[in-house]
């Protein structure tokens, strides 16, 4: 039985426990997503961009009771996750949430009456940054800060994973700012993903203020965080490089032009912040290589 298996089925209802433990090894292996809707379905969303569904509908109470079970019955001491959409389970695995938000003065502070979860299947792909791992580097061997672009759904996630893993194991101290518990799953203080003897994690709290407390407290040579966005992020990885240490970072675009649009990130690339760019795409391939002006580098 594949390892998400043992790590989710004792979480879900016996229909869909049942049609799991059904399935053969290469079809659990294809599965990355089961999703629960109130009075749909329950799919299962293979890698081969295809579905198969159960001819079992959740009501909404099944759907909250499971979600219950995905917090260890403890919501309340996930409340700041399920805020933001999500919780993240022993092995790693990611469990996205739509419901009723109740909002306080522009911010979310519950999230009631949830009606949909979508369970995301984390596997850590050894390999993943190989193609990666040489743009970190110049040829001399210093690091070299470099943010990864690509649309949703293209593996940057894996691919950083990855890299964070293989920076490790080259000697590297890497620190990582963990916002959204998605690069390590660090579950009870402790990295469910494999990152490396030599990583240090700071999961849960916003990437700009991590960032800031891993350089004051832990001397890294890297700093890896996932999906820059907002302008206190971008001042964040700046200080970082006027530290001397080097920044791996993602961020939502389908190319440099995109990127350009966004006024905090395109702020980075003015201030020569990255020594280079990577584009990926489908499964977390390299698509094109840029270096620090944006222009394109040919043998990529």
């Amino acid at each position: 039985m594949s390892d998400w298996r043992d790590d989710l089925l004792r979480y879900l209802p016996a229909s869909v426990r049942r049609r799991a433990q059904e399935l053969s090894e290469a079809q659990a292996q294809s599965v990355v997503e089961i999703r629960m809707r109130a009075g749909q379905r329950v799919e299962f969303v293979t890698d081969r961009s295809g579905a198969f569904e159960l001819d079992w509908r959740p009501g909404a109470p099944e759907v909250q009771s499971t979600l219950a079970a995905l917090c260890d019955h403890s919501a309340y001491a996930r409340q700041e996750e399920i805020c933001q959409g999500f919780v993240t389970v022993r092995g790693g695995h990611r469990v996205g949430l739509c419901g009723r938000a109740s909002v306080q003065e522009g911010r979310i502070v519950g999230l009631h009456t949830v009606g949909s979860l979508c369970i995301r299947i984390a596997r850590p792909i050894l390999g993943a940054a190989d193609g990666l791992m040489p743009a970190l580097f110049d040829a001399s061997g210093r690091p070299r800060s470099t943010l990864i672009l690509s649309p949703p759904g293209c593996g940057k996630t894996t691919v950083l994973r990855d890299a964070i893993r293989q920076l490790s194991q080259r000697g590297q101290h890497v620190c990582v700012a963990d916002e959204r518990s998605e690069l390590c799953a660090v579950i009870d203080g402790v990295p469910q993903m494999p990152v490396g003897s030599r990583t240090d994690v700071m999961d849960g709290c916003p990437k700009a203020q991590a960032m800031q407390m891993l350089l004051r407290a832990m001397n890294p040579d890297w700093i890896v965080t996932d999906e820059l966005g907002r302008a206190a992020d971008a001042q964040a990885v700046l200080d970082a490089m006027r530290c001397g240490v080097a920044v791996l970072a993602s961020a939502h675009a389908d190319g440099l032009t995109a990127l350009r649009s966004r006024p905090e990130l395109r702020g980075l690339m003015d201030a020569g912040a990255f020594s280079g760019y990577v584009l990926l795409q489908r499964r977390g391939r390299i698509a094109s290589r840029y270096d620090a002006r944006g222009e394109a580098l040919h043998e990529a």
